[in-house]
């Protein structure tokens, strides 16, 4: 419905505020009134179940009363936080409720003022035929409202200045998304599942809501798991300020009209493909986006598999990288791109002997004889094992001034 923008927390403690009031002049109708909408707020800020029970209490003092009108809007506000929350049949049925409480005066200011919010509900209400015919005049004039009140605000309101909404996910180091250059504060994704959803589904592009719960929620009972997801959902809509998810054939993905960059999508379209087809600056390209471990912030399990994938793929393209700068005599390149993987992974008996060739060749002989001493302290304190042969055979030849090929 989307009644409230801005800062829920104002809203809320604005509402709170007015009903403390109520309280003290003892009046259950505005006590009812209000909690509604104090409901209606809760709900919007992601708190689904906090939001219903507040309009539950507000249903229920406003019915004891006789307030008809104020109830079918406490109804009609249950509806639209049912709907969105995915719980389809009972939503449809309080709307049905709303519809019946209300008298026909209200009925007209309700359904089609406050209809132009919830238009969705309306029509698939409609769609299933609830309501009858009554609900699809309402509809209609709800629709032609809502056109009127747009043409109006067209007329009144000056073109709003385009605003570079495009999204930038990051999810090497610390996962964050960029929207419009700016980054989405902790804030607003208000619970950090809302940010792994969205993560997780970039990972794996496609999967049902119970794979999903399992991975985000596996604590939480199968009754729960419907309201837990599409409140999850709302959030990342409202995050992002766009529709994210897409539902096909039974899973969600990321919806095919995102419009986003990705850099871990763009790190493995870099590294695609094998051999001497992919050039250096690909490779550099590819291991400059790697900022840090996948999600190094996130301690979900999920997490672990694609980290250490992509931490192996990195490493790997280290590798490739720093033999094909060797191969082109750019050694300073090269001994640059083996100390950034020996940081990643110091254990990597191929990457010091790489080392030890580029110093070499570049004419630092004496920091090729260190390297090999820093590779045997390293693998005797973490491994308890001394170098290989190979390496042994690489150091004495440096040692004895012997060429190296």
């Amino acid at each position: 419905m989307h009644r409230f923008q801005g800062d829920y927390s104002l809203a809320r403690a604005a509402i709170e505020q007015a009903m403390g009031l109520a309280e003290r002049q003892n009046s259950e109708y505005q006590l009812g009134r209000y909690g509604a909408s104090l409901g209606l707020v809760w709900a919007e800020a992601g708190e689904v179940e906090a939001g219903l029970a507040e309009l539950a209490r507000a249903c229920e003092r406003l019915e004891c009363i006789g307030a008809r009108s104020e109830l079918a809007r406490a109804q009609l506000f249950t509806a639209w936080v049912l709907f969105q929350a995915g719980r389809e049949a009972k939503a449809l049925m309080t709307l049905q409720q709303a519809l019946t409480t209300a008298d026909a005066l209200s009925r007209e200011s309700l359904f089609v003022v406050e209809g132009r919010w919830i238009l969705p509900l309306l029509e698939r209400a409609c769609a299933q035929r609830v309501g009858g015919e009554e609900l699809a005049a309402l509809l209609a004039r709800a629709r032609a409202f809502e056109q009127t009140a747009q043409a109006v605000l067209q007329q009144v309101s000056p073109p709003e200045p385009k605003v570079d909404e495009s999204l930038r996910i990051f999810g090497f180091g610390r996962g964050r998304v960029e929207r419009g250059g700016k980054e989405i504060p902790i804030s607003e994704w208000e619970a950090a599942t809302t940010r792994q959803m969205l993560f997780y589904l970039l990972i794996h592009p496609s999967r049902s809501r119970d794979q999903i719960a399992a991975v985000l929620w596996p604590e939480l009972s199968a009754s729960k798991v419907k309201a837990t997801f599409h409140a999850t959902k709302f959030r990342l809509k409202r995050a992002l300020g766009r529709e994210v998810l897409h539902f096909e054939d039974g899973c969600y993905q990321i919806h095919p009209g995102l419009d986003y960059w990705f850099d871990v999508a763009e790190f493995e379209q870099l590294l695609a493909g094998t051999g001497p087809g992919r050039r250096v600056e690909q490779l550099q390209q590819a291991v400059a986006l790697y900022q840090g471990d996948f999600l190094e912030d996130c301690y979900a399990d999920w997490c672990l598999l694609p980290r250490e994938r992509l931490r192996e793929r990195c490493l790997e393209a280290l590798d490739e990288l720093a033999r094909r700068l060797l191969a082109r005599r750019q050694y300073r390149q090269a001994i640059q791109a083996l100390h950034r993987g020996l940081g990643m992974d110091d254990l990597r008996e191929n990457f010091h002997c790489q080392l030890m060739r580029a110093y070499t060749l570049s004419g630092r002989r004496s920091e090729a004889l260190a390297q090999y001493q820093r590779c045997v302290e390293i693998l005797e304190r973490e491994l308890g094992t001394a170098p290989s042969p190979e390496t042994t055979a690489l150091y004495r030849r440096i040692l004895e001034g012997l060429p190296l090929d």
